[in-house]
């Protein structure tokens, strides 16, 4: 059963950050949102409802879907949540520094994921000091990445309370982007 009393965070309300907050809110889990854009920010609850009705077209979420909150501070959404979603540019300085107050703001069992596709696990992780809660993943599947420098170890539990029955993680052991492994 999915963990719904513990939020997840949103970095980014652009098209992907829009559909990760639907996704998570279908299934009844508390979405705390950020975006460097006022407007992004003041958009997001109106964005969302489009892809909340497809949703519901789709079939049976939660009884009850999540819970909204935008934030305008960065370092509020990290409050609580057990999961990070990040939805920004593919530019290595801007993940780099969202990672960066990630591991010094974000509860200690928190995961942090990238809907990341043309960057490799290895260069995103680069300057974490805790490497092995970045994750790499797209509202279609998550991946547990690793390169040379990490050990393989058991996903952390919140993973799979994450993934409930309504995502599939897998896990690998090379270093390759996403669009990579779609081949």
């Amino acid at each position: 059963m999915l963990d719904t009393e513990r939020p997840v965070a949103i970095l980014g309300a652009g098209l992907i950050g829009v559909s990760w907050a639907a996704l998570f809110l279908y299934h009844g889990v508390h979405v705390q949102a950020w975006d460097p854009d006022p407007e992004a920010r003041d958009a997001l609850e109106d964005r969302v409802k489009a892809p909340m009705a497809q949703l519901r077209q789709l079939g049976a979420g939660a009884d009850r879907p999540g819970r909204l909150t935008v934030h305008g501070e960065l370092t509020e959404v990290f409050s609580g949540a057990f999961f990070v979603q990040e939805n920004a540019p593919e530019r290595l300085d801007v993940k780099h520094d969202l990672y960066r107050r990630f591991e010094l703001h974000a509860e200690a069992d928190a995961l942090i994921a990238s809907s990341a596709s043309g960057l490799p696990w290895s260069r995103l992780s680069a300057q974490m000091d805790r490497p092995e809660r970045l994750l790499n993943a797209h509202p279609v599947q998550i991946h547990a990445l690793r390169n040379k420098s990490t050990k393989p170890k058991p996903l952390p539990i919140s993973y799979g309370i994450m993934l409930g029955n309504w995502l599939s993680g897998v896990r690998l052991n090379v270093c390759l982007t996403r669009n990579s492994v779609w081949r």
